[in-house]
């Protein structure tokens, strides 16, 4: 249907056009002022905000550290009492509850909204928008609660300020604008009609003037004089009869240059099209053949990448360049959210990226990566181009050197603090022996007896001490089945766990999954402590119980065991400490050296031990020991730590143990004393 064309006179349009443009104008000025009022509101409540926020981590400090929480709680409550707070929490490092404005009942109890877990993660301090079931609207600042010093994390404080005072004053403005919309579009409708009939009137009798020039009148006798524009168009009306034959010649020259533009054009085509053919070789040589991944990426999808990132990652390239690739793919959980804001501050701002990230290939290979970004322009939109750089095998080789290193060097200390602590210990069962043989007093001699049984007992520690850190020749290697040890240690765990009620949370479920397997030459107790200290870690990392499935098998002349928990997991910084000696997740209580000793016993049976997230949530935990051929009708063996021994070093370390002691270390024998303690003192 062809709707009827509608005339509408010169002086209704330039009315219409004028009270429109008015309008416009008017509702874009409301608009910016009522963006710029907004703009000022927020960031005065954001400032407030992160200002009372910042305040309370300074003032809670002293208190997280001591787990005051009836302080904390108190803190929370003065807290909330400023005008327009919706609520005050305050988490210690744990994660618990240790002040929450107006719901004292919930201090000590862990938190579940999504807020308090984003917060008890947060690694800096973050503004959250949230909107409750209600609908309402709140302003949450989210910070961790760091010494100032010592950098330790103590806890977090979120803070939530509602929204609705400040919506309500945009409201009111916006009110005020559309009313100052509407005023003006009728005034400027008023103002424009009167200037309308101005410039109409000479204009019609300038139509006529276009009509008898259309019948080939000169139309001399037609004047107008208004002083303006007006009166010259109509003075040009009187030449352009004159110079119409002109323009038509310039067309007619016009046409020929055009003839002869396009007889050179297709060489011009050619020659661009050979310019663009080399651009394009120089860029496969720059960037597809870079020996480092490139990657273009804008608004959180994958535009390009070089080969170089396909081979590293091991995803086809219709993958990458799919809907569904994201940074979320090719990298750790914990740096997901990190990368996307670096990216998102990187198209936005401009700030250039060169940081270091944790990747994941496909096949789920973890890489350790340098990467070294900018914003840049892709099809008219800003864009970031990232060049990632793998240092995962020198990474892996540096941390080994440094643990070594660490560990040697624990090693070195606790044999020494043994062997003095140990000559301390055989002063003191000597002097106990003496004055024991001279005591008359019953009750003298009780006291005496007490101290020669506390002074043995410590020996014996001492001695377990020495057996974790000194190679020692005493220690003999036989043939074990770790398949009867895991099932001892299990049947152990779990039946101690059901007398005792478990590790203080829900109830632990072992599953074991234990194929046939060779013996291994090892020490069938430290083998049993370090399953012991492995399992007891993944039941401690499961607050509310779950299952631990424990398999094992067999492959390429090595037992490997796999201990799986459905755990809390582990960070990344936590796996990179969970050997190093005093490192601890678990509180004061508790002295960080259980993995450490794990560490020592596995690297004792030339294995390897490893920990790393599990998929679906919780921690594996894989110890890999090597299988060992031994002669026929020998039970068992030195530790293989001492058969690398040349001979003349073998009769050294003999000389060595007939002056010094068969410790290798000048203390007294491997009970930790001797059986004359008086002669030693």
């Amino acid at each position: 249907m062809k709707w009827p064309r509608i005339r509408l006179p010169l002086a209704g349009r330039l009315t219409l056009t004028f009270g429109v443009m008015i309008l416009v104008i008017s509702v874009t000025v409301g608009l910016v002022v009522e963006d710029h009022l907004q703009t000022s509101r927020r960031e005065e409540t954001e400032l407030r905000l992160s200002s009372l926020g910042r305040n309370l981590s300074v003032i809670s400090l002293p208190y997280l550290m001591n787990y005051d929480y009836l302080k904390l709680q108190q803190i929370a409550d003065d807290a909330a009492r400023e005008p327009g707070l919706a609520r005050v929490l305050i988490l210690d490092k744990e994660g618990l509850i240790a002040g929450y404005s107006g719901q004292r009942n919930r201090v000590g109890r862990p938190s579940q909204d999504r807020t308090s877990l984003l917060g008890h993660n947060a690694l800096e301090p973050s503004l959250l928008e949230r909107t409750d079931e209600k609908g309402r609207t709140f302003l949450e600042w989210i910070g961790p609660v760091s010494g100032a010093r010592e950098g330790t994390r103590w806890g977090t404080v979120v803070v939530s300020l509602s929204l609705q005072g400040m919506r309500a004053g945009t409201q009111q403005t916006r009110l005020l604008i559309v009313q100052f919309a509407v005023g003006g579009f009728l005034l400027a409708l008023a103002l424009s009609h009167l200037l309308a009939r101005r410039v109409t009137r000479p204009l019609g009798r300038l139509v006529d003037l276009a009509a008898a020039l259309a019948r080939g009148e000169r139309g001399e006798g037609i004047e107008i004089r208004t002083g303006d524009e007006i009166e010259v168009l109509a003075e040009r009306f009187q030449d352009a009869a004159a110079s119409l034959e002109k323009q038509k010649h310039e067309l007619v020259v016009a046409h020929r240059e055009l003839e002869s533009l396009n007889a050179t054009l297709e060489q011009k085509v050619r020659d661009r099209t050979e310019e663009l053919r080399a651009e394009r070789e120089k860029y496969r040589l720059i960037v597809d053949a870079s020996p480092d991944p490139l990657c273009l990426i804008q608004n959180g999808s994958f535009r390009f990448a070089n080969r170089a990132f396909i081979e590293t990652f091991g995803y086809a390239e219709e993958q990458i360049l799919g809907e569904e690739f994201s940074l979320d793919t090719v990298l750790h959980p914990d740096f997901a959210a990190i990368a996307r804001d670096v990216l998102r501050r990187a198209e936005e701002s401009g700030i250039r990226i060169d940081t270091e990230w944790v990747g994941i290939g496909r096949g789920g290979r973890r890489l350790e990566l340098s990467v070294r970004g900018r914003r840049v322009r892709y099809q008219g939109s800003p864009a970031v181009e990232l060049l990632w750089i793998d240092h995962t095998d020198k990474k892996r080789l540096l941390r080994q050197v440094v643990q070594n290193e660490r560990l040697r060097a624990i090693g070195e200390m606790t044999a020494m603090v043994a062997h003095n602590f140990n000559n301390l210990l055989a002063v003191i069962l000597g002097r106990a022996q003496l004055l024991q043989a001279k005591a008359k007093d019953r009750t003298v001699h009780r006291g005496l007896e007490i101290i020669r049984t506390a002074a043995i007992q410590g020996g014996e520690i001492v001695r377990r001490i020495q057996d974790y850190t000194v190679d020692s020749t005493e220690l003999r290697f036989q043939e074990v089945q770790v398949g009867t040890i895991l099932r001892e240690v299990a049947t152990y765990l779990d039946n101690y766990w059901r007398v005792t009620g478990g590790t203080g949370g829900g109830p632990v479920q072992l599953e074991l999954d234990l194929s046939e397997a060779p013996a291994v030459l090892g020490s069938e107790p430290l083998l049993a402590d370090l399953f012991k200290n492995v399992l007891v870690n993944a039941a401690e990392a499961m607050p509310s119980g779950g299952r631990i499935r424990v398999s094992s098998e067999c492959e390429d002349g090595a037992i490997r065991i796999r201990i799986e928990d459905q755990g809390v997991g582990l960070t990344a910084e936590v796996r990179r400490r969970a050997f190093d000696p005093f490192f601890t997740t678990k509180g004061p209580r508790n002295r960080g050296l259980g993995l450490s000793a794990c560490h020592g016993i596995v690297q004792r049976h030339r294995g390897r031990i490893d920990l790393r997230p599990r998929d679906g949530g919780g921690t594996l935990v894989e110890i890999q020991l090597p299988v060992r051929q031994v002669a026929a009708g020998r039970s068992s063996v030195t530790d293989p730590s001492v058969v690398l021994l040349t001979e003349e070093q073998a009769s050294a370390r003999k000389e060595r143990e007939r002056v010094r002691g068969p410790s290798g270390d000048g203390s007294p024998p491997a009970s930790g004393i001797g059986k004359d303690g008086a002669e030693a003192a």
